[in-house]
C-alpha cells in the first residue's frame, strides 16, 4: 500500500515544482526519482524478507531499546 501513496507524493512534489515560477534545477529531479526508486526497492525486499522470516528479533530489538531510553529518560 506505500508504493501508491510514494508515486502520489512523488507526482504531487513534481507538479507543485512546475507550477512555481523558479528555475527547474535537474538535480531535484533526478533526486526525486532516486528517492522513489530507494523507497521502491526498500519496500520490495521487506516483503520478500517478512515472506521468509519472521519479525521476532526485530521485536526483540525494539523492546530492548525501548526499556534502555525509558531508563535513560526517567532516571
Amino acid at each position: 500500500l506505500s508504493i501508491p501513496a510514494l508515486t502520489g507524493a512523488s507526482v504531487l512534489i513534481l507538479k507543485n515544482i512546475f507550477q512555481q515560477s523558479i528555475e527547474f534545477n535537474y538535480l531535484v529531479f533526478i533526486a526525486i526519482i532516486l528517492s522513489f526508486l530507494s523507497s521502491y526497492f526498500t519496500v520490495k525486499f521487506f516483503l520478500k524478507y517478512i515472506n521468509k522470516f519472521s519479525l521476532n528479533i526485530f521485536v526483540i530489538y525494539r523492546v530492548i531499546v525501548a526499556l534502555i531510553l525509558f531508563i535513560i529518560i526517567y532516571n
